[in-house]
């Protein structure tokens, strides 16, 4: 069973591949993207998961893999209705455009944090752009948006937080579109465009 997963964001593919490598051989539910740069373990409770989060830490530390490799690590839990795994401490958030119409979303905005501890408290500050999020990392926030006036709104709004350093509009190419319509109904397996968009 994989009701839970623990993602764990890499500094480079080279490194998402040394730390597969290095949690290979302790049989391991695992899966290495080296394209998005992560790894993804699984399990079947959230007690399990915790258990190996914290295993998996003392591994890559007494590997020499955690400082300077491991970017973030978070946890997931699967979500049947959704049919993807969501943050746990917010199961209704709409990742991946959930106020909007997936064919709608035609533009982008970055929204770059000042630290990799801003995003939970600039997210709650967004109460009215939850639903537009499609995608994050470990400094950044992708909101969704329909046009170019909409994503310069929602950049302007952005850009008024604590803890937002910058936000960028930008449209949408056909790849990214169809990447993110991919991201949306689950398979991650899919390739983002530039090996790196969305989260």
């Amino acid at each position: 069973m994989r009701d839970w997963c623990l993602v764990i964001d890499a500094t480079s593919a080279e490194a998402a591949d040394q730390i597969g490598l290095a949690l290979r051989d302790r049989q391991l539910d695992l899966e290495v993207e080296g394209h998005r740069a992560r790894v993804l373990c699984f399990a079947a409770s959230e007690d399990a998961i915790r258990v190996l989060a914290a295993e998996i830490r003392e591994i890559l530390e007494a590997a020499s893999l955690w400082q300077g490799t491991v970017r973030w690590g978070h946890l997931r839990a699967w979500n049947e209705q959704e049919h993807r795994y969501v943050d746990p401490e917010h199961p209704d958030e709409s990742l991946y455009g959930g106020d909007l119409d997936i064919d709608e979303i035609r533009w982008r905005v970055r929204v770059e944090l000042t630290s990799v501890f801003e995003s939970r408290h600039v997210r709650k500050a967004l109460p009215r752009l939850q639903g537009r999020v499609i995608g994050t990392g470990a400094r950044h926030i992708d909101l969704g948006a329909t046009d170019e006036s909409d994503a310069e709104e929602i950049a302007r709004e952005a850009r008024a937080l604590a803890g937002v350093s910058s936000a960028t509009p930008s449209e949408l190419g056909r790849r990214q579109r169809w990447w993110l319509r991919q991201s949306r109904s689950g398979n991650y397996a899919a390739q983002p465009p530039d090996g790196s968009w969305g989260a």
